[in-house]
């Protein structure tokens, strides 16, 4: 299960091996039951055997956590450089994925924008991004609604480095999707003036009911150039795509396209 939680394991492969030990136990359990004559202290040694299982996986335990929890943390750097250091390349220094965990196109940073907080939710608010519904019980409502409501329908957090994003917005689109935008601060300072940069996933998505029962967002495929075009069309920022499969780079001012 450790391993299926650091993704180095897949669900198939753990339903595989849950089946597998399942049926083993089934197996044997059959045969004894069958054949084995019955013990005195047969609970007693039950006993001793999960208490020796469950002192050996603390040790265990113990022992594999800290490298384990090492291989996969992220930390966001304490850096400060010009502005224009990083428009010219120092942007390469910060992390390029929200996480180690999962494919790398649902966990990759999609842009870095260096604007202070209230100017960039001031800028998105006035190009029609807003809070999506807040999260708590009162979501469960529209997750099992019978009907699908999307200007109700709320999304669920993301991590970066042990902390959820500090901005979470959305823009509804014409087709009943929409585009959301999760930022979180790159722990960056742009001298002078001590400007964030900020490490934004945007993606499009689209409301989908799973199982039959189950109202939620299924993210495009390729809703994620897609969502950097509406982004960019709807805030006149100075924008600047470096490479290919670089983040697209954002800061204050009058676009010079």
């Amino acid at each position: 299960f450790a391993e299926f939680y650091f993704a180095n394991a897949t669900l198939n492969g753990l339903i595989a091996a849950l089946a597998l030990a399942g049926g083993w136990l089934a197996v044997t359990g059959i045969g004894y039951r069958s054949r084995a004559r019955t013990l005195p202290f047969a609970r007693t040694l039950l006993l001793v055997f999960v208490a020796g299982w469950l002192i050996a996986s603390v040790l265990t335990v113990q022992q594999m956590y800290a490298p384990t929890a090492d291989r996969f943390r992220l930390e966001p750097p304490a850096l400060r450089m010009p502005m224009e250091s990083w428009w010219s390349g120092g942007w390469s220094r910060l992390p390029m994925q929200r996480s180690r965990i999962g494919a790398p196109q649902r966990v990759v940073f999609d842009a870095q924008l260096a604007l202070s907080e209230h100017v960039l939710i001031e800028g998105l608010a006035t190009a029609g991004f807003e809070l999506p519904p807040v999260n708590g019980w009162e979501r469960l409502g529209p997750l099992i609604a019978a009907q699908s409501d999307p200007l109700r329908l709320g999304h669920f957090g993301r991590d970066f480095a042990g902390q959820p994003q500090q901005i979470m917005l959305r823009r509804a689109l014409p087709e009943g999707g929409v585009v959301l935008l999760r930022g979180w601060d790159s722990g960056l300072r742009l001298v002078p003036g001590e400007i964030p940069v900020w490490l934004l996933q945007v993606r499009e998505l689209v409301p989908v009911r799973r199982l039959g029962f189950f109202n939620t967002w299924r993210e495009q495929e390729q809703g994620r150039e897609r969502a950097l075009e509406q982004l960019q069309s709807a805030v006149d920022w100075q924008w600047l795509q470096p490479e290919v499969e670089a983040p697209l780079l954002g800061r204050g001012g009058q676009s010079v396209r």
